[in-house]
């Protein structure tokens, strides 16, 4: 995005498409751009308030959400994917309820009010897997194991519980700072 917005806007390269774009003739009540959740909670809104009125979404990611897409990469011949974004609706609702700060806006969009984990089967010792990864790291430390690759290590899990001695970092860097 930030290559865009510099070769494309700013070096005025996006100029010449903008000309010659066609005009549809397509006419919208309401544009948003940016289908986080701020940006869908106001397309939803607006629509609740006017049912007959027009929206057009527009997002950079092929998943709305906020940043909602997924990560997949190779490392050491394993296929990883992870998510990136989407951190603002903490589940399971019912948590969320007992502290009176469930959102009406997952209700009305008929959102799963509870969900139920998959047990981890087939490991060859125990795994501690949170039942919401979007705690702070801190306080999610004795709830989960993280793993972090290291280029020529290879996986490492828990490293923070041993202050990151057995990551190939100096000591220095390990110093507390």
């Amino acid at each position: 995005m930030v290559n865009h917005a510099h070769s494309g806007i700013r070096n005025q390269e996006l100029d010449k498409a903008l000309a010659e774009a066609t005009d549809t003739g397509e006419r919208y009540d309401l544009v948003v751009v940016g289908c986080g959740l701020s940006g869908l909670t106001a397309g939803f809104t607006f629509n609740k308030e006017h049912p007959n009125g027009s929206v057009l979404l527009l997002d950079q990611h092929p998943i709305f959400g906020g940043e909602a897409k997924q990560n997949d990469f190779e490392v050491d011949g394993y296929h990883l994917t992870a998510p990136q974004g989407s951190t603002g609706i903490t589940v399971p609702f019912s948590i969320r309820k007992k502290f009176g700060t469930y959102p009406q806006l997952a209700q009305d969009l008929g959102f799963p009010d509870e969900f139920e984990f998959q047990q981890p089967t087939g490991l060859n010792k125990d795994i501690l897997i949170p039942h919401d990864p979007w705690l702070p790291m801190q306080l999610n430390w004795d709830q989960s194991d993280i793993g972090y690759f290291y280029e020529g290590v290879g996986w490492l899990k828990n490293v923070y519980r041993n202050g990151f001695r057995d990551t190939p970092m100096s000591q220095e860097a390990n110093a507390p700072g």
